[in-house]
């Protein structure tokens, strides 16, 4: 499980770190694109300008698309080690549980002439 966390954890902290660097350098073209999709002037506003800006929008958010499919796997990859963890510690808790209940099956834990309820008791 550890070896898993450690594999998980830098892929993750550099996907995010990619994902924040291209936001901020996209910024600007996310802003020109918006700006120019609104634009109503001739020299944008014919068919195959308005065609290349529909493409271009496609093609930005194809690649965003892409960017947090990156983190969604990293969100699941966490979750995964996430999980991985509470069942070691169930497995673990039930491992104890049997350990105790045969220590008590074999050793009396029971005061001088007292019964054996201690035996079966669990807290």
């Amino acid at each position: 499980m550890i070896e898993t966390s450690d594999g998980i954890s830098p892929d993750c902290l550099t996907a995010v770190g990619q994902y924040r660097t291209n936001r901020t350098e996209n910024a600007t073209a996310n802003s020109s694109l918006l700006s120019s999709q609104f634009d109503v002037s001739d020299s944008t506003n014919t068919e195959v300008q308005q065609l290349n800006l529909l493409n271009a929008a496609e093609a930005q958010k194809l690649s965003e698309m892409q960017a947090q499919g990156t983190l969604h796997t990293c969100i699941a990859g966490q979750l995964t080690v996430a999980n991985m963890e509470r069942r070691n510690a169930a497995v673990e808790d039930l491992n104890t549980v049997v350990f105790v209940q045969q220590q008590r099956s074999t050793n009396n834990v029971s005061a001088a002439s007292e019964s054996n309820t201690w035996q079966t008791y669990l807290p």
